[in-house]
This record gives C-alpha cells, structure tokens and sequence, in this order.
C-alpha cells in the first residue's frame, strides 16, 4: 500500500509504508506530519504507522495501541491570478476614474491597493488646490504618471506572488517564485 505525505502544507509522495516508518525512525520526517493511504482521502498523524523493526539487542517500547481516528488535515487554498488582469485593473480605472489600486486588490495585495487609492485622492485634492497657484497643471500630471506606473508594477507583483503561493500549495514550488520575490516556502 502506498501513501501521500503532508508537511507543512506540502503533499508529497507516493511512499510505501517502509519508506516513510523508516524516515520518521531517523528523524527526516517530524512528528507532526500527516499521511494518508493512497486511495482514500482521510489524513492521520504519520506517528500511526508501524515503526520498523529494530536490530537484535536493542530496546524497543511498544506504542500504546490506538484505533486510526481520522485527523482533519487543512489545506489553504490560493487561488492564481492574471497579471494581465491586474494591470488592467489598474490603467483604465486610473484613466477613467482617477482611481489606482483595485489591481492590487483582485491579487490580493489589498493593503497596498487601499494606501494607493486613499493616498492618490488625498494628493489630488492637494493638486487641485494648487492648480490655482499654476504649479498643480505641473504636479498633478505628474503624480498621476507616478501613481500610473507603482500601481502597474505593485499589481503585477502581487499577481506573480499569488501564483507562486497557489503553486506552491499545491505541490508544485518550482513552477515560482517570481524573479525578485524572496521564497518564503
């Protein structure tokens, strides 16, 4: 029989039950893993399995025997997000609405989305207020143009982020991290 391994939100495996008894044994695999038979989707500490035998003369302690009681296993779930999209999010309602960060937003990077939202309009009210003293037709084109080009790389990021975590989630760290991004697997 085989099993799938989990830890730290990584599935792993097929492994036969030797391999996975002899790396809890060692030590390679902590305590807290869970594992699961192959066909059935019900996750129990990886503790449950038989220990391998050990050699002639050494002391053994035989575990308490216990039913396997099936152990909720909670796995997040990241969904992946369009960097198209996001940047999208970012151009036309920035154009049409003077309004950045909704991109940041959709890849759930909603803090920033909101300081860059709250931030453009208070400077905006700013800007318009100096556009009576003729320096606001030089600011404000260009703090649009500033805001225009941090909303686009701060979406795009945050999406390539969003695809890393849900890559990672499921099994699959190496198909990320974004170039630039510190891998926090």
């Amino acid at each position: 029989m085989k099993y799938y391994l989990s830890t730290e939100a990584q599935v792993t495996g097929p492994f036969t039950k030797e391999e996975l008894t002899d790396a809890l044994f060692d030590g390679t695999i902590s305590a807290g893993a869970t594992v699961r038979e192959e066909e059935n989707e019900v996750w129990f500490p990886i503790e449950q399995l038989q220990r391998p035998s050990l050699p002639a003369g050494s002391e053994r302690q035989e575990p308490a025997t216990t039913a396997l009681a099936p152990v909720h296993h909670h796995h997040h779930f990241y969904e992946e997000k369009s960097s198209g999209i996001a940047v999208l999010l970012e151009i036309l309602p920035g154009i049409f609405l003077q309004t950045f960060g909704i991109g940041n937003i959709y890849a759930g990077n909603v803090i920033t989305g909101v300081i860059l939202m709250i931030t453009y309009w208070a400077l905006t009210v700013v800007n318009f207020l100096l556009v009576f003293l003729f320096i606001g037709l030089i600011t404000w084109p260009l703090t649009f143009c500033v805001y225009l080009v941090i909303a686009i790389l701060t979406s795009q990021r945050a999406a390539e982020l969003a695809n890393h975590r849900a890559a990672h989630a499921v099994g699959r760290p190496g198909a990320y991290p974004p170039q630039g991004l510190p891998y926090h697997g």
